[in-house]
């Protein structure tokens, strides 16, 4: 496997960063480094060499973007498991990736604060950012991913569009985590399009 045309087991990580490579882990209060907020996403910039303007202008979008630009002298550890995982996401921005791999993302928030974070991240690729997603809540990424690629027991399953790779009922039987309107699309025979989250099998079902 090649990240970017460069071997993850033989680069180094902050070469990969330097490339365009950032990270977004499961569980952001582990990433933080900083005190401050303005402090955590400037902290992967200035390991790249920026500094004055460039960095504060860096700092101030990647905040922007995220909702917490009121929040830039506030104490890290005195956010919100949202927040932080907002906070994460703004300190990978910051670095002005061109691929950005977030493992489980929503993995510690309630629905609808998931559902801001992935809405945030559907916008990226129109700014040239590549987003690979780990994620188990399918019912909530499916909608917004271009392409689906399931693993089971380290070996590949499917790899498409959702509507296409969901189709398939074999994969809830190898454990794949189907979107649940996708499953009773299934038990329904509604296939065309295959409904992938409530808001569409409801209108399927509508008379």
């Amino acid at each position: 496997m090649r990240v970017l045309g460069r071997d993850p087991t033989r680069v180094p990580p902050r070469e990969l960063a330097a490339g365009g490579v950032a990270f977004v882990f499961q569980n952001p209060a582990e990433s933080i480094v900083a005190g401050r907020v303005a402090e955590e996403v400037a902290f992967g910039p200035q390991n790249l060499g920026l500094s004055g303007a460039a960095l504060r202008e860096r700092v101030d979008e990647a905040l922007k973007d995220v909702g917490l630009a009121d929040r830039a002298e506030a104490m890290t550890r005195a956010l919100s498991a949202g927040q932080q995982q907002r906070l994460a996401l703004a300190a990978a921005l910051a670095m002005r990736p061109r691929l950005l791999l977030a493992d489980e993302p929503t993995a510690h928030l309630d629905p609808a604060a998931a559902a801001a974070i992935l809405a945030l991240l559907a916008t990226l690729p129109q700014r040239g950012i590549t987003v690979l997603l780990a994620e188990h809540r399918l019912g909530l990424v499916a909608p917004t991913a271009d392409r689906v690629i399931a693993i089971v027991g380290g070996r590949l399953v499917a790899n498409g569009v959702p509507r296409v790779v969901f189709a398939d009922p074999e994969l809830v039987s190898r454990g794949v985590p189907v979107p649940v309107a996708s499953r009773v699309a299934h038990v329904l025979a509604i296939t065309a399009p295959l409904p992938l989250t409530p808001a569409e099998l409801a209108l399927a079902l509508a008379p």
